[in-house]
């Protein structure tokens, strides 16, 4: 906290005045952070574009912010964090008609491929960019697994 109200400029009782301890300073970062990636516009033409590229905007915030990645974890957050993500990967699913079980089984698998990935870029930081490449062709794979091509192929 002292750091923090040095880079800022001002004391650390100033920090607590308007955050709170540091616990709550990380929740409200989180928080932040979660709202950005809400605010966030999907992009594709089909549901299957559409998961692919939200997927795709969670690794690469995850990896652009990786001390909040880390922070939100240590907090238990992670939930917070991914609470947008998890909302989008629902609506989209539901338009592609994936529903229960299915849409379920599609978000873990989904989820799991980001965060497998995640693990390997974030251990790579100071080495070299992660492949950009190989993760586009695994999500798309994933996602292509679960979600039907069209609206019409899941009927």
């Amino acid at each position: 906290m002292r750091k923090l109200a040095a880079d800022l400029g001002v004391t650390t009782t100033t920090i607590y005045w308007h955050v709170g301890h540091r616990d709550e300073l990380i929740l409200a970062m989180i928080r932040r952070r979660s709202a950005q990636q809400a605010s966030r516009r999907v992009t594709g033409a089909s549901p299957r574009d559409r998961i692919t590229s939200i997927a795709t905007t969670v690794w690469r915030d995850a990896l652009e912010q990786p001390h909040v990645t880390a922070l939100a974890h240590q907090a238990g957050a992670t939930t917070l964090l991914g609470q947008p993500a998890r909302e989008a990967f629902a609506r989209e699913l539901d338009t592609a008609g994936v529903r229960g079980r299915d849409a379920r089984d599609a978000m873990q698998a989904i989820f799991l491929c980001v965060a497998g990935f995640l693990v390997a870029g974030l251990g790579e930081i100071d080495a070299k960019a992660p492949d950009r490449r190989l993760f586009d062709r695994t999500i798309r794979a994933v996602v292509d697994a679960f979600v039907p091509e069209s609206r019409e192929a899941s009927a």
